[in-house]
């Protein structure tokens, strides 16, 4: 991995996440039982992963945005939205959450917020004024805002820290929040940021420095579960939670940096796809086959085309070879011809290894594919040539 005068910093926060929960908003059973409803609950006690910069920084760098891939020591691994969903322990299939939604600000941003854009610092503070107070409503007003702010955060983190106003309207209806397709959604924030790090890499301006956002801390496992030969997990952890909060700290099989790690890092080594556990199963499939959405089709054609991309360079491969095959053939023809020899012709063949001793060969007995005499170049061609 070689230094560059430019750093690549994510913009999610686990650990300002971990200590709000931890040490500021502590959620009552009535504000926990609400927010178990949605697919995000266990993320208010999400650990304290950190996020390492030079792994970061070296995946931008590999990044292919035609096959949404990453090249790895030479192998492009993709970058999939059952990665994500892996990683995340959301599921890969539901509704389109839409991020072009054009229906202005929500009344939830003009009665709360006044309607400013609704940032990090903003949900922190309306929640700490609120986590006293209990009745029905203040309760669903409190999750909403919790719901937010890991959107802010950790999952869909952006320039000045403010949630996407497409996103705040999901939050309306909690009980239906898991119906949507949240790892698609994660993946398609991320991969459009890391589309627009990479292409600023590329460009010749001076950058020393730039930020990437969405849930960029999955890039950090997702080299980490891709791969694991070398490293290993040390905190025991519900098998049910996330592989994100497996890697609370990555620690090395053998003393190395993740830039070593990277270095020594054979393409053999790295894991091509990750496979579900009969714990996750229910994160990549539905119940009823015949109910895939449009999501998972997707995710599927897009495999399909990093595969006839491969395809594509074997099958360019072995053109040239039958290529150079067929002139190679037709060079044999025109030697055997120059010298009066024919199929079905018997000759006379001085061996290599035995020039004391003559042999008769008969050509009709050699091997053959269709009108071509298949003949050991040791035996005939040195006598000819």
């Amino acid at each position: 991995m070689e230094a560059s005068s430019t750093s690549i910093i994510g913009r999610c926060y686990p650990t300002r996440v971990s200590n709000f929960f931890a040490q500021t908003i502590v959620l009552n059973e009535t504000q926990e039982a609400l927010l178990q409803l949605t697919p995000f609950h266990c993320y208010t006690r999400i650990p304290q992963i950190r996020l390492d910069s030079s792994l970061l920084d070296y995946l931008i760098r590999q990044w292919d945005r035609t096959t949404n891939a990453f090249d790895i020591k030479g192998k492009k691994i993709p970058f999939t939205v059952e990665d994500v969903s892996l990683i995340t322990g959301l599921k890969c299939y539901g509704d389109v959450v839409n991020f072009q939604n054009k229906e202005g600000k929500n009344d939830l941003q003009i009665q709360i917020f006044d309607g400013k854009p609704i940032t990090r610092n903003l949900l922190e503070s309306k929640l700490v004024d609120l986590r006293g107070i209990e009745d029905e409503a203040t309760t669903r007003l409190f999750v909403r805002l919790v719901i937010l702010y890991l959107f802010s955060t950790l999952f869909f983190a952006q320039k000045n820290y403010s949630v996407p106003e497409s996103l705040v309207k999901y939050t309306e209806n909690l009980e239906h929040l898991g119906d949507y397709n949240w790892s698609q959604a994660i993946h398609s924030f991320l991969v459009k940021h890391i589309d627009s790090a990479h292409k600023k890499i590329e460009q010749p301006n001076n950058w020393t420095e730039i930020t990437i956002g969405g849930f960029s801390i999955v890039l950090n496992v997702w080299f980490f579960e891709h791969a694991k030969c070398h490293y290993d997990t040390l905190n025991e952890v519900n098998l049910n939670s996330p592989r994100l909060f497996h890697w609370v700290k990555a620690s090395f099989k053998q003393k190395a940096t993740h830039i070593r790690v990277v270095e020594n890092l054979k393409s053999t080594e790295m894991i091509e796809v990750l496979h579900p556990t009969t714990h996750e199963a229910h994160l990549i499939k539905q119940a009823n086959p015949q109910e895939n959405s449009l999501q998972e089709q997707n995710c599927r054609i897009e495999k399909v085309e990093v595969e006839l991309v491969e395809m594509r360079a074997k099958m360019t491969c072995l053109e040239k070879t039958i290529g150079d095959l067929i002139v190679e053939n037709q060079r044999l023809h025109r030697l055997l011809r120059s010298h009066g020899i024919e199929d079905n012709t018997t000759i006379e063949v001085v061996k290599k290894r035995k020039k004391d001793s003559k042999e008769i060969i008969d050509v009709s007995d050699l091997p053959t594919k269709g009108n071509t005499v298949i003949m050991n170049n040791n035996v005939l061609l040195s006598h000819l040539e």
